[in-house]
């Protein structure tokens, strides 16, 4: 069926300039003062913070799952896909507050660029591949210390909630044959995506250099609707599904950098459910405690024209 063609192009970089200089104005002129630091994996703070940090998430399985297509001639279907999320860009700055010394809560904001949606018809093998537009994503958590030992040793929990709305999807392409939706079908279709982490890491300072490593739970879920127009009769096709990540354990690791003059760096890796990889800078001084941290993070098919109207 018909995707509308999505190409980001230099969009996504924009946007990431339009973030830092964003975070560096904010900084400027934010009514906090010192302590400034980042929100990042491995560090509690006990004030309000700001923050940019930058990560991709380089491939997220999805559960097999049902689409569901209506004509507007009457007729519908039931399919069954598999497949994954690829290549997503998340920049986002955040705000980070200290209710306590030993618990953080923080929001973040920003933008998802670039990422394809995969989907493999296990039917015929056919494995088509979606681009996805640019969007604007918000994320919502809490980070808190259970333990710290007197050589530094720290048990930190961490969850948080993300979301994007109506992310749109670009032209459906064939892989395997090369055909392309856009030659008969014009497409409206979105993606609407949540997920929640839950995790438990543990720290060790070692002068300037934190690192951690932890397991984690992820639950993510995307909701596909919208539908495609014929280019060549009046038909129109709504498709919906409910699409839900194959793994639910999460592991990671990473490392909290002091860098000097009250800059911090941080890095962080997932594997398992997803494979991610994350990058945070922040300036100001430590705070009193760390945790080891956020869990980062983040969702063809068609028949072919000779087919007839919909998908399998």
């Amino acid at each position: 069926m018909a995707r509308t063609t999505c190409c980001p192009g230099a969009e996504g970089t924009r946007g990431f300039y339009l973030i830092a200089f964003t975070t560096a104005g904010l900084y400027w002129i934010s009514p906090f003062k010192k302590p400034l630091v980042a929100s990042r994996p491995g560090q509690q703070v006990v004030q309000a913070t700001l923050s940019l940090s930058a990560y991709q998430v380089f491939e997220q399985k999805h559960q097999d799952f049902r689409l569901k297509s209506s004509s507007s001639y009457g007729t519908s279907s039931t399919g069954t896909f598999g497949g994954s999320f690829r290549d997503d860009q998340y920049f986002l700055v955040g705000l980070t507050y200290g209710l306590r010394d030993w618990l953080n809560i923080f929001a973040q904001a920003g933008q998802v660029h670039g990422g394809r949606f995969l989907s493999t018809n296990p039917a015929n093998t056919e494995e088509w591949e979606a681009k996805m537009k640019d969007q604007f994503v918000w994320a919502l958590g809490a980070k808190a210390q259970a333990f710290k030992l007197s050589n530094g040793l720290a048990l930190g929990l961490s969850t948080r909630y993300l979301r994007y709305d109506d992310r749109k999807l670009g032209t459906w392409h064939e892989n395997k044959s090369g055909y392309d939706d856009a030659t008969s079908w014009r497409d409206e279709c979105t993606l609407s995506y949540w997920q929640l982490d839950l995790s438990a890491v543990l720290s060790l300072p070692l002068g300037p250099l934190t690192p951690y490593a932890g397991l984690g739970y992820t639950y993510a879920e995307a909701q596909e609707s919208g539908g495609n127009y014929s280019l060549r009769s009046p038909e129109y096709v709504a498709f919906d599904a409910t699409i839900r990540n194959r793994e639910q354990v999460l592991a990671l690791c990473g490392f909290d950098l002091a860098l000097g003059k009250d800059f911090a760096l941080y890095m962080q890796a997932e594997f398992l459910a997803r494979q991610t990889l994350g990058l945070g800078l922040g300036r100001g001084r430590h705070g009193p405690a760390r945790d080891g941290g956020r869990s980062l993070e983040v969702v063809g098919r068609r028949r072919r024209e000779d087919d007839g109207p919909g998908r399998p």
